[in-house]
């Protein structure tokens, strides 16, 4: 962002000017409203989380799977699969 000038055979450096100008105000709003939504998404998340995770425990957005393999091992995976109800693709735990 600086430049060189050469003016009458010397050299003075000067800062170039910025093509937009932003006024505090504009980008302290800016901010507010970025924080505000951010905040909004989170208690969204949240809250839609805590829906799923209650339809889930009453039988509802459940999806069906079949378990090949020999018996043991299938027992062992239907086992584990209901053990953790709160565990997702990701194994996040609230």
């Amino acid at each position: 962002m600086f430049g060189i000038a050469a003016t009458s055979g010397r050299y003075e450096r000067r800062t170039a000017r910025r093509l937009s100008t932003w006024t505090r105000e504009y980008l302290r709003e800016a901010a507010i409203a970025d924080l505000g939504c951010a905040v909004l998404g989170v208690f969204t998340r949240f809250a839609a989380g805590k829906r799923l995770h209650q339809q889930r425990a009453g039988g509802r957005r459940l999806l069906s799977a079949a378990a090949v393999g020999h018996e043991a091992n299938v027992a062992d995976l239907v086992q584990e699969l209901g053990r953790d109800p709160y565990d997702g693709p990701t194994g996040f735990r609230r």
